[in-house]
């Protein structure tokens, strides 16, 4: 959810666009795909190598995700900070 000044001109229910900039888009591509993915790739390999076994290491790289998507949550503010979202105004052509 993004959270509009009330004098900003918009509506609720108004068609919009978001845009942010090419470094944020790459921060949040970093941030919600390729960490996880990392993590749990080498969690998988570090766990298989461990324990032998791909059932072990299979559930080991999912539950690595939880105290990764808990840190997340507790940088929630950091991160709306650090994210700013533009709304473009689009015009619809229904008559």
């Amino acid at each position: 959810m993004i959270e509009v000044n009330a004098q900003s001109g918009y509506q609720i229910g108004e068609t919009v666009g978001i845009e942010i900039t090419n470094n944020q888009g790459l921060q949040a591509v970093l941030i919600g795909y390729f960490l996880p993915f990392i993590l749990m790739f080498l969690m998988m390999a570090l766990s298989f190598f461990i324990f032998q076994n791909e059932l072990i290491a299979g559930v080991a790289s999912i539950l690595v995700l939880i105290p990764y998507y808990m840190v997340l949550f507790l940088l929630k503010k950091t991160l709306k900070k650090q994210f700013q979202f533009r709304l473009k105004k689009y015009f619809s052509n229904k008559f």
